[in-house]
This record gives C-alpha cells, sequence and structure tokens, in this order.
C-alpha cells in the first residue's frame, strides 16, 4: 500500500509517494512531513509488537 505525504518543496503537485522522497530527495533529513511520516511509522511498528505479544502467550498456555 504506497504512503504519501505532502512536498513543502513541491508546487504544481505537492503529494508525494514517501519511497520516491525516501530514494530521491536529498532534503529528506530536514523535511518535517519526512520525519513526522517516519515517526509514525516506528510507533505503528511498535504498537503492533505490543499486540503481537500478548496474544502469543494466550496461544502458547
Amino acid at each position: 500500500m504506497p504512503y504519501y505525504i505532502v512536498c513543502n518543496k513541491k508546487r504544481n503537485n505537492p503529494r508525494i509517494d514517501v519511497r520516491i522522497c525516501k530514494n530521491k530527495c536529498p532534503d529528506k533529513q530536514d523535511c518535517k512531513a519526512f520525519r513526522i511520516f517516519c515517526e509514525m511509522l516506528i510507533s505503528d511498528k511498535n504498537a503492533a509488537l505490543a499486540e503481537e505479544l500478548p496474544s502469543a502467550a494466550v496461544g502458547a498456555s
């Protein structure tokens, strides 16, 4: 599933796929939208891992 962010540097069509931004943008380290997306992705992965642990423990009992 593609994820999109709004790029502040693009004027005509600011919506850009995160994979393209990650691979081609030289300013991704300073980009607020890219950093917010990465933080959201990390927190979602942590939440998914936290949800998996109790269900694995219940299945092992």
